[in-house]
């Protein structure tokens, strides 16, 4: 079983899929481009196309997912 990772950042989509010993198996990232004309719904399909590569790319299948975490940013409330 392995597992996958994704971190939404600003300007950068990461993603990467690592073993029961936490050994990164494949590792890629695709920009995020926030500052065009972008919907949730197209960075959504960014993210899904890029879990998708590295998983083929890395010999898997969804189906050799145990899991899926996922890191997206926060604001900071004290701002508001």
């Amino acid at each position: 079983m392995v597992y996958l990772g994704i971190d939404l950042g600003g300007t950068n989509i990461a993603a990467g899929i690592v073993n029961e010993n936490y050994e990164i198996i494949k590792k890629a990232s695709t920009p995020t481009n926030v500052s065009t004309d972008r919907t949730a719904d197209d960075i959504t399909a960014d993210i899904a196309a890029l879990c998708k590569k590295i998983v083929e790319e890395a010999g898997r299948t969804m189906d050799d997912i145990g899991s899926i975490g996922i890191a997206t940013p926060g604001f900071n409330m004290e701002a508001i």
